[in-house]
């Protein structure tokens, strides 16, 4: 009979973070040229529509998943530590249907709903034909996302990461240069395709690891049903989508799409250190959920620190570069992105806070603390509300940054002190 997956070593989690940083750089990488190539075919004012489809379509794709990925990231390694495959099986199931399923409901619902919202809602006529398009990209997001949360589970760190985020931008990337006199529906249908891909190859390589889903029970109790592990992780995902697609939203009802184009430049460079972080996140969750069910308190307090020490010393020194060359690497952009550098600073400061404080948010959602912070992200998401109205309106894309920053910094900082107080053993 074959048994758990035993704990990787020191060694091996060492080459599987170099690994996953590989493959973070090479998202890092892909995402930095679609943006770029995507700016220079489009324009500015098809540029902050494309943009717009991609936050709504990570938005969107959040509140398909319902939670689900990131319980299953936790649930699979947790059941297989203790010999439960079929339960283990029985929540990868779970996973991929409830993820098609809400994809399938929110999507249609995003391109049914699109034209309305485009005039109505958001007073931009032009934005109509791209929710349409935007309506599948969120289905093709929440197939993504959830196979490559299966995979981390796995402990496939390298094929979960190219699954959910690091291998479709290279992809649209590659497809978007050669496709000739590219226009703002191509480079969305292009995209979608890349997402759709990426989705096949991870079901093929969970389907490579089926005979792991066949060992038997060892007497281990009962874990918390996935559905009540979901739901407030289902907050927490939206809560954090929101804080980095709700700016571009707002300020798209304020601001003119030139606008609209080099904020969410400035955020994306901003966050292209977060790939750093969900990388560090990716190996250390399905760790943490291990050492919590087998109560190896020791290992989970060297896995904690060592994310934690991991997060700062990779995440903060590229921040730190990338404000004091904000304009220089807006410029590189094209002409037009200039105004953006006062924004990347702002957007830097608060992603320096939340990498000096990594990772405690998966430290809290693997020990069933998940409602402790979901409160957490609701108290960010009041503040991010408040600011909102009283910056975006008035000071635009610097009032947009200035919310980011703070909501996030904040965060950091709450989920590090409720964290100390609800698993002391892993500090």
């Amino acid at each position: 009979m074959t048994g758990p997956r035993p704990l990787p070593t020191i060694a091996a989690s060492l080459l599987r973070l170099g690994l996953g940083l590989g493959t973070r750089g090479l998202e890092i990488l892909g995402k930095l040229g679609l943006y770029v190539l995507v700016a220079q075919s489009l324009g500015l004012a098809d540029a902050g529509l494309y943009f717009i489809a991609l936050a709504w379509g990570g938005l969107g794709g959040t509140l398909a998943r319902g939670g689900l990925e990131r319980a299953a990231m936790y649930r699979i390694p947790a059941e297989l530590a203790v010999g439960d495959g079929a339960a283990a099986r029985r929540v990868l199931r779970l996973a991929l249907l409830g993820s098609l399923l809400g994809g399938c409901a929110v999507g249609g619902a995003t391109s049914l709903a699109g034209p309305w919202m485009a005039h109505a809602v958001l007073a931009q006529p032009a934005l109509a034909p791209v929710l349409v398009l935007t309506g599948i990209l969120v289905l093709a997001d929440a197939l993504a996302l959830t196979a490559g949360s299966v995979l981390a589970g796995l402990h496939r760190n390298v094929a979960a990461q190219l699954t959910g985020a690091s291998l479709w931008p290279g992809l649209a990337l590659v497809a978007l240069w050669l496709w000739p006199g590219a226009e703002l529906a191509d480079a969305l249908v292009l995209t979608i395709l890349a997402r759709f891909l990426t989705f096949a190859m991870g079901l093929g390589m969970i389907r490579a690891e089926r005979t792991r889903f066949r060992v038997r029970r060892a007497g281990a109790e009962p874990a918390t049903p996935l559905l009540r592990l979901a739901l407030p992780l289902l907050g927490v995902e939206l809560v954090q989508v929101s804080l980095v697609t709700m700016p571009t939203l707002i300020l798209a009802a304020f601001a003119a799409p030139e606008a609209v184009a080099y904020f969410s430049m400035a955020s994306r460079l901003s966050i292209l250190t977060w790939v750093i972080l969900v990388s560090v996140a990716t190996i250390a969750a399905p760790r943490m959920a291990e050492q919590y069910r087998l109560e190896e308190w020791d290992r989970l307090r060297q896995t904690q620190r060592a994310a934690r020490w991991a997060s700062a010393a990779l995440a903060t020194p590229p921040l730190l570069g990338m404000m004091v060359l904000a304009p220089w690497l807006l410029g590189l952009l094209g002409a037009g992105f200039e105004p953006g550098a006062a924004a990347l600073r702002i957007l830097c400061l608060g992603q320096i806070v939340n990498a000096l404080f990594a990772c405690r948010d998966t430290l809290l959602a693997n020990t069933g603390h998940g409602d402790d912070l979901l409160r957490v992200n609701l108290v960010q998401l009041a503040v991010a509300a408040v600011l909102a109205v009283a910056t975006i309106p008035w000071l635009g894309a610097e009032g947009a940054a200035a919310m980011t920053a703070i909501s996030i910094g904040l965060g950091a900082i709450l989920q590090s002190r409720i964290a100390r107080r609800r698993v002391p053993r892993a500090f």
